[in-house]
């Protein structure tokens, strides 16, 4: 099969960067150059006509800036991916950047090999991120958690500081659903770090922030960094609501799940026992909670070989009220 060919018009003003942009992308052979313009007016009239998948963006175009013409090629063509070329390293430009509407931020120091994994990433549908950018974008989510609040409300609406960690958790979802992993994770890591800000004492509201971003880790196999959470999630309600709660029995429960995905059957034993034992003790054993904990505690008995106790697990997830 033929691979598809990639369609990438260039916008920048320096013909050495355009001329270094356009080498690197005529060794590949996956992608073809549709166009270029080299200021801000042109690009708009000359991207309608040309109808690439990608804009290499420099942000310092002549007549209107680079994040103008994205705003206005985005509001045409929400499809339309667009990677921001720039020397620029500053925090505030690298989130107004991807307020705009930007796919990716390329730094013109980077290797030629990075601005062509940039390309196929944003054209796959997702974000594309340097690491060393990923942490501009989250400390600018904290920083600019006031000005995305603004944008969605009213500007006479007062903002409280809850608000604006809602908000950093509503913008997460909706970077989720749009599958742009990367910048959903920071935008949660930029939520959490504002809510400590605000919050002097840890309580459950901050471990069901922590959990939530854990969940979207979990999602998208990002095991490692969940099972992190989720622990951290567990200490915070043990010492906000104490070891015998049904939060406490579902954060055990996000634990046991994680475990029993990646075949850690002892472990997913450990932790869904224990969740079993507190919602035995709230619920009682014909709660239907307690049947579903007693049907994954089945499960990965089961797995280890351990049938006796599988046998007498299926038991009690068949109780009838």
């Amino acid at each position: 099969m033929v691979p598809k060919v990639t369609k990438v018009f260039i916008a920048e003003d320096s013909a050495t960067t355009r001329a270094m942009l356009k080498t690197v992308l005529q060794r590949a052979s996956d992608m073809e150059i549709v166009g270029e313009a080299d200021n801000g007016a042109s690009i708009v009239d000359k991207v309608a006509s040309s109808r690439p998948d990608v804009v290499l963006m420099d942000i310092g175009l002549p007549g209107i800036s680079g994040l103008e013409a994205t705003k206005k090629l985005k509001e045409r063509n929400p499809d339309l991916r667009i990677i921001m070329v720039t020397s620029n390293e500053s925090d505030g430009v690298i989130f107004d950047a991807f307020s705009s509407g930007a796919d990716g931020y390329y730094l013109k120091s980077n290797s030629a090999d990075t601005l062509l994994q940039a390309v196929r990433t944003v054209v796959s549908g997702a974000a594309w991120l340097h690491p060393a950018i990923a942490g501009r974008v989250l400390r600018s989510c904290v920083r600019g958690a006031s000005k995305l609040v603004d944008k969605k409300r009213h500007p006479d609406h007062k903002v409280s500081k809850h608000d604006n960690v809602c908000t950093l958790v509503n913008l997460a979802s909706e970077l989720e659903q749009a599958e742009r992993i990367d910048e959903c994770e920071a935008v949660y890591e930029g939520a959490i770090a504002l809510n400590e800000r605000l919050n002097t004492e840890h309580d459950a509201g901050e471990a069901l922030l922590i959990t939530l971003f854990a969940d979207m880790l979990y999602n998208h196999e990002k095991f490692v960094k969940a099972e992190e959470l989720y622990l951290k999630a567990l200490d915070l309600r043990h010492q906000a609501l104490g070891y015998e709660h049904s939060d406490v029995a579902s954060s055990l429960e996000n634990l046991a799940n994680l475990y029993d995905t990646r075949s850690n059957y002892a472990e997913a034993e450990h932790y869904y026992f224990w969740s079993l034992k507190i919602r035995e003790k709230l619920s009682g054993p014909d709660d239907p909670l307690t049947h579903d904990t007693c049907s994954k505690l089945a499960w990965v008995y089961r797995a280890q070989g351990k049938t006796d106790l599988a046998a007498e697990m299926d038991l009690k997830a068949g109780r009838k009220k």
